[in-house]
């Protein structure tokens, strides 16, 4: 009697908790609180939690159901055991359920708590302002050196050291790359002051080609006048030029305004090698006659373009 006793206060118990349970949550019609998660590690820590919401709840209806049958089956030992049953399984339920939360918390509290992994922010490289060595066979790197160093030393060549684009990327800063056995800096259409060109272009091997050299040395000879090189490797032209592949070269005459004297020079390259000599400006090819405005001063861009 006294079993039957505690039996029933137990289910009444367990009953008015149900209850005060189900009322909570027919108030409380939202997504679950996994469903607003800021991450992995918090959905997996409000799943869990519901999840053993859940559990709980199913343990307390089991409870209550093994406590109506208890009550309901008097005189019978056979049901009355499988009621006491029931309560058992779902009281150790609860006690599984809960007890290895406390296990964890009793051991390390920070086993029950997630966290998110941490990433190391990834960082670009930093731009080196030393080029890689050339790959190619010494031999040709040895001529290479040579004519790059004849056209710096050349008493009627000069270089730019001006540079449209990133610094390192002039003609001057190009050869002295060549000079010293490593690949220049070649840039690409569109580049700025601060991006848009790397040392040996995308492939990493682009240099100056020996015809190139070659054709330099032997017209400047040739022509006698004063030469700058205003672009070989670098600046911004068009989407492929044959500068961005070491064979192509952009010159200035600075002591003539004369344009048969451009003319001349645009002849002279070409039988040194220049497979194409033109006057340009503006993207387009000219007369000779065209580089210059009115009161006969060179327009703003205008040069010699020649590609080997």
């Amino acid at each position: 009697m006294r079993y039957q006793t505690c039996i029933i206060g137990l289910v009444l118990i367990l009953l008015m908790t149900g209850a005060a349970v189900a009322m909570a949550a027919v108030a409380d019609l939202g997504y679950p609180p996994f469903a607003q998660a800021t991450g992995p590690a918090d959905f997996i820590q409000k799943l869990y939690d519901y999840a053993l919401s859940i559990a709980g709840t199913l343990a307390v209806v089991m409870i209550v159901y093994g406590g109506v049958k208890y009550v309901v089956s008097a005189g019978s030992v056979s049901a009355q055991s499988d009621a006491r049953d029931i309560i058992k399984n779902a009281v150790w339920g609860i006690v599984l359920l809960g007890g290895a939360y406390l296990v964890l918390n009793t051991i390390n509290p920070q086993l029950v708590t997630l966290k998110e992994p941490g990433l190391e922010p990834i960082t670009a490289a930093p731009t080196s302002t030393t080029p890689p060595p050339l790959l190619i066979p010494d031999v040709v790197l040895e001529e290479m050196a040579r004519l790059a160093q004849l056209v710096l030393s050349h008493p009627k060549v000069r270089a730019s050291g001006d540079a449209s684009c990133e610094p390192l990327s002039d003609a001057a800063s190009v050869l002295n790359s060549v000079m010293r056995r490593t690949v220049p800096k070649v840039c690409s259409n569109g580049c700025t002051r601060t991006s848009g060109c790397v040392f040996g272009g995308v492939s990493g091997e682009v240099n100056l080609q020996l015809s190139l050299l070659h054709g330099i040395l032997d017209s400047a000879t040739e022509f006698g006048r004063y030469v700058t090189i205003t672009s070989l490797t670098g600046g911004d032209h068009a989407a492929g030029s044959l500068h961005y592949h070491g064979r192509a070269a952009d010159f200035v005459l600075t002591d003539t305004k004369d344009p048969s004297d451009w003319s001349m020079f645009t002849t002279v390259l070409m039988s040194h090698g220049a497979s194409r000599a033109a006057c340009e400006v503006g993207g387009s090819f000219v007369n000779c006659y065209q580089l210059f405005d009115a009161s006969g001063n060179l327009k703003s861009g205008a040069h010699i373009h020649a590609e080997w």
